[in-house]
């Protein structure tokens, strides 16, 4: 996949909970095969701060710099540039980011 404007972030995957956010939406959403490609086009976002990977659907959900909660999901694997550890089950709902990847 081609990206425009790449920078590198650290980030950390969290497996069992969905982050919710307060505001905004996505910014993207994209087919990826696993939370690991996920996590990476994130780390290649610039706007990216967080991601959440839905298992079933193989849809990895981008996410920007807005508040968030985190609520369950069985089948989300979300993750941050500032969370440590892979939360499963777990979604940053809302804050998905709309502009093109």
């Amino acid at each position: 996949m081609l990206f425009s404007l790449l920078f590198k972030f650290v980030i950390f995957a969290f497996v069992g909970h969905l982050l919710v956010p307060v505001e905004a939406a996505d910014i993207c959403s994209v087919k990826t095969k696993n939370a690991d490609d996920c996590r990476e086009i994130c780390l290649r976002s610039v706007y990216c701060r967080y991601f959440t990977y839905v298992t079933n659907w193989k849809i990895c959900h981008l996410k920007g710099q807005y508040g968030w909660r985190r609520t369950t999901h069985p089948y989300a694997i979300s993750g941050s540039i500032t969370f440590p550890e892979n939360i499963p089950r777990v979604d940053f709902y809302g804050g998905d980011l709309q502009s093109p990847c």
